[in-house]
């Protein structure tokens, strides 16, 4: 009888799309915002991750706002030192499908992939870095937490010099 009873309330599930394989370093970056954190005494109160889907190397970029133009000007610098990604995939946060953050993918011919919506293990590699630094760095800094992005350097360093196996097979079909 209580089953009868039941609205029927459809489930709705947005479908995953299929993320392409990496086929070398530096050719698929997986790019996120963490934050917001404590404000250091440099003004800093976000991190932005760039991550190789292939190596799984990580640089963080220390960040007052969250804004496309510090998209734009982390993403040249992170060129500027690594070379440029064919691809990139983030989240569909403002900062990452602006017009402004278009125009510098489309004159740099990077193809930008964004994750289903409201599902953040999407993008698990950036996902996952994050849990990681944020639990490291909690040793790291002083008590009110406000040199993170100094001490950073510190810790990135330490990650880079584990060795982190590249994803060398494909993920499952």
């Amino acid at each position: 009888m209580c089953n009868r009873r039941k609205a029927h309330k459809p489930h709705f599930v947005v479908p995953l799309q299929r993320r392409p394989i990496s086929d070398g370093p530096a050719t698929h970056l997986s790019v996120d915002f963490v934050g917001p954190l404590p404000v250091t005494e440099k003004g800093n109160r976000y991190a932005l991750f760039f991550t190789d889907f292939f190596t799984r190397y990580t640089v963080a970029f220390p960040t007052s706002n969250m804004t496309s133009e510090t998209v734009a000007h982390c993403l040249i610098d992170y060129i500027s030192k690594f070379g440029c990604p064919r691809l990139i995939t983030s989240d569909r946060g403002s900062s990452f499908v602006s017009e402004a953050t278009k125009y510098v993918y489309n004159a740099l011919g990077i193809r930008h992939i964004t994750t289903t919506p409201y599902h953040s293990s999407a993008n698990g590699t950036n996902e996952r870095c994050h849990f990681t630094i944020e639990d490291n760095l909690a040793y790291l800094v002083n008590e009110t937490a406000t040199d993170w992005d100094i001490k950073k350097i510190l810790h990135f360093w330490h990650i880079t010099v584990l060795y982190i196996y590249p994803q060398v097979f494909p993920p499952a079909t």
